[in-house]
């Protein structure tokens, strides 16, 4: 697993899969799930998408092969890793709005 997220990986490729599942979904009369109507240039909502998508979707697959194959251990760092990152940037958005500069 990559930091895809990440911005030093890939800025801007997690917006680009949120826009266009949510495209795809309103071009096939799917309904679009409320989380996907989200701005995905507010860093906080990003954040919180990511965490979401991290903690219910990637971690239980992750965890579970990382313990069937511990040669995948340093990918379920990763993710810890990927994790508090989105963890801190949601509270640096949250700090920024809470003092914001004059």
């Amino acid at each position: 697993m990559i930091a895809v997220g990440r911005e030093r990986n890939g800025k801007g490729w997690s917006p680009r899969f949120y826009v266009e599942f949510s495209l795809r979904e309103k071009s096939e009369g799917i309904p679009t799930a409320p989380f996907m109507n989200s701005s995905f240039d507010d860093r906080a909502e990003f954040a919180v998408l990511q965490l979401g998508f991290m903690n219910f979707v990637v971690a239980p697959l992750w965890n579970a092969m990382a313990d069937m194959w511990p040669a995948l251990e340093p990918r379920r760092k990763q993710l810890a890793e990927n994790v508090e990152y989105f963890k801190k940037l949601r509270e640096s958005v949250k700090t920024e709005e809470d003092c914001p500069a004059e």
